[in-house]
């Protein structure tokens, strides 16, 4: 067939639908760490905003956000540099209410 019909070029592939199946359903292993966690994290930092999960998914993967913060030993890609990265790319209403304040998307 065509190249076009090749599994790597289908729609599927390119699709949101991928990302958040694999990445934020499936996967447990990524560059930032072992977990979903960190898994989504990863999509955050390394996939344009047009490839995120749906709001509804963002918003309620993102209400862990204090609990990251007051944790006696945070997840390991939830440094510094990953909250700006996210803070200046996740619009402030997907953000918990206690975070919001901190955005920098405008």
């Amino acid at each position: 067939g065509e190249l076009k019909d090749h599994p790597p070029f289908s729609s599927f592939y390119h699709s949101r639908t991928y990302v958040t199946e694999w990445f934020c359903t499936l996967s447990t292993y990524c560059p930032l760490g072992v977990g979903h966690d960190a898994c989504f994290a990863g999509v955050i930092l390394w996939c344009s905003a047009y490839y995120w999960p749906p709001p509804e998914m963002l918003r309620a993967w993102l209400a862990q956000w204090p609990e990251w913060e007051r944790a006696a030993d945070p997840p390991s890609w939830f440094t510094e540099e990953w909250q700006r990265h996210a803070l200046g790319l996740i619009p402030p209403e997907l953000l918990p209410v206690e975070v919001r304040p901190r955005s920098t998307v405008t």
